[in-house]
């Protein structure tokens, strides 16, 4: 079944924070999934796409659903194309129940494929011709790096430092100086400012140049709102 871009961007969920997993909205006290077995037999259903994604050579795939749709983009190595097959949902259920269906006919296709002429190279071909191209571009599908600094969140709202400029040792502590040196003209008390406000700025300023001494960062790739899968792992990483 053909789709448009226009089609699927009218499919996506709105901005409302839903569960990974399978869509339904979460409650404020949730995270990212409504409940341990939803996240659980979700990522279980998805690996079930390795087989297929290693047979047909891919690099990088992402897998979303929206009310409507299952979306599976594949990136295969030496190839610039990406590859998205659409998988109609049943309504009332989860994705991960109709993501059996979804592995079912791509599985089926592969091999009838090798029943018939034996050459992996003709049923990897076949799978890739199978779904449609110019949907989505290579940068939905190729993971991004997001740089997370932990615990200083807060203290570099206080000081408005941005986490680019802490990255940079050789002026990091003076970004720090020159934000407290701001921070302080404005609520200093002696210059007419809020002394506890003043309290926070100064233990922000300790607590980030603590930091710069002592730096905690942490790494993650993925693509923003999509399941990633990383060829050479052959592993499936959570969205950012």
């Amino acid at each position: 079944m053909k789709q448009s871009r226009n089609s699927i961007k009218s499919q996506t969920y709105s901005l409302v924070k839903r569960c990974l997993a399978c869509g339904r909205v979460l409650e404020k006290n949730k995270l990212r999934y409504c409940s341990p077995d939803c996240k659980e037999q979700f990522q279980f259903k998805l690996k079930w796409f390795n087989n297929l994604l290693r047979a047909i050579s891919t690099k990088y795939a992402s897998f979303l659903f929206t009310e409507d749709y299952l979306i599976l983009n594949v990136l295969p190595y030496n190839n610039q194309t990406v590859h998205t097959y659409f998988h109609r949902r049943t309504p009332g259920r989860k994705p991960a129940q109709d993501m059996n269906q979804m592995i079912f006919d791509l599985g089926e296709l592969w091999w009838n494929q090798m029943k018939t002429h034996r050459s992996r190279n003709m049923a990897m071909q076949t799978i890739l011709d199978s779904g449609q191209t110019n949907i989505f571009s290579r940068d939905r599908v190729i993971p991004l790096e997001k740089v997370q600094f932990s615990h200083i969140s807060k203290q570099m709202f206080l000081l408005e430092v941005d986490k680019t400029e802490l990255v940079q040792q050789d002026y990091a502590e003076e970004v720090i100086k020159t934000a407290f040196r701001k921070a302080a003209r404005k609520h200093h008390p002696d210059l007419g400012g809020d002394a506890d406000r003043f309290r926070r700025a100064y233990q922000a300023y300790e607590d980030l140049l603590h930091w710069l001494n002592h730096p905690h960062i942490k790494t993650r790739r993925g693509i923003p709102g999509q399941w990633c899968y990383l060829g050479r792992n052959n592993a499936w990483i959570k969205p950012l």
